[in-house]
């Protein structure tokens, strides 16, 4: 309930903005004057639309809340990584954990890190300097492939120096990529890409 001093308050601004009386102070008590009564339709729908619109701020400010409350882990993951396995288990993890939001990016890698941009970044060499804690995940393998036209037409090498003979066209990423490596190895061989392969 509004108490007395406060509705007359409002009143009078009211009358103030609309420029003319909504009550006939002349008369004790006060009459609701006919210009006020015109008003009558219009006050109910704003005053119920001013309830609705205060539950809407209400529910705004307990998302804001919310918001404040949630635990955000910042993943950088190889951008040529199949992450559909990995994604699929980080949001089932997500959704187990109220009040946690994962982000992710691509090949964020170290600078980030240092640069507290992300949380944590998943890559493909072992970092050695400092600042960064590192924990190796598991072995990555990187494959060699071609289209069966492309192997019809130069066949296969049988050794992996044959890759660096000029029959085969290599197409490396680029050197100033983190993840870069020219090294090549089929296990028992290893040879090395020299400064012709094309980059991407």
């Amino acid at each position: 309930m509004m108490d007395l001093s406060e509705a007359s308050r409002r009143l009078s601004a009211l009358e103030s903005e609309f420029g003319f009386d909504l009550l006939d102070r002349s008369k004790r008590p006060g009459v609701v004057t006919q210009a006020a009564k015109r008003l009558d339709a219009y006050a109910g729908r704003i005053s119920k639309s001013y309830v609705s619109l205060l539950e809407v701020v209400n529910e705004i400010h307990k998302d804001l809340e919310k918001q404040k409350s949630l635990r955000t882990i910042r993943i950088s993951l190889p951008v040529n990584f199949d992450k559909v396995g990995l994604l699929a288990a980080l949001y089932s993890y997500e959704s187990k954990h109220e009040g946690l939001r994962l982000e992710f990016s691509a090949d964020s890698g170290i600078p980030a890190l240092l640069g507290e941009e992300t949380d944590i970044s998943m890559g493909g060499y072992l970092w050695s300097g400092k600042g960064v804690f590192s924990l190796p995940a598991g072995k990555c393998f990187n494959f060699l492939m071609a289209s069966d036209a492309y192997v019809r037409r130069n066949g296969l090498p049988e050794k992996i120096c044959d890759l660096l003979e000029g029959k085969h066209r290599l197409i490396m990423r680029n050197r100033n990529n983190r993840f870069f490596s020219n090294k090549l190895t089929d296990g028992v061989q290893t040879v090395y890409v020299g400064a012709k392969a094309d980059v991407f």
